[in-house]
């Protein structure tokens, strides 16, 4: 089975000798709350289904990751999303919303 990216509009696959890394959703579950909704998905989606989700590493910035470059922080929030072939960060409304989730206020949007 081929690993894909599941952000809206990234076509990304595993390749071999790619530098693109793939990343599991957060199992904690505040924490992959506020994925979904840095991502603008679905908050209801079950576990189930998230285990087999996976994020390329190209919406995560330089400050997401770890000094060896390889795992990602704690705090580490997907940012980055594809908007007609070129990269927008997502960051106001999708921190914002994420940090709300945080504190535990609602979003209603």
């Amino acid at each position: 089975m081929t690993i894909t990216c599941v952000v809206h509009g990234c076509d990304n696959k595993e390749k071999k000798y790619s530098v693109v890394m793939f990343h599991r959703f957060q199992t904690h579950h505040k924490r992959r709350k506020v994925w979904l909704a840095a991502l603008n998905m679905d908050p209801t989606t079950p576990v189930e289904v998230l285990k087999k989700w996976r994020i390329c590493s190209e919406h995560f910035t330089e400050e997401d990751y770890t000094s060896s470059g390889l795992r990602l922080k704690d705090t580490a929030i997907p940012t980055r999303s594809y908007l007609v072939g070129k990269y927008s960060y997502i960051g106001a409304l999708g921190r914002w919303h994420a940090f709300l989730i945080i504190v535990g206020l609602q979003c209603h949007r």
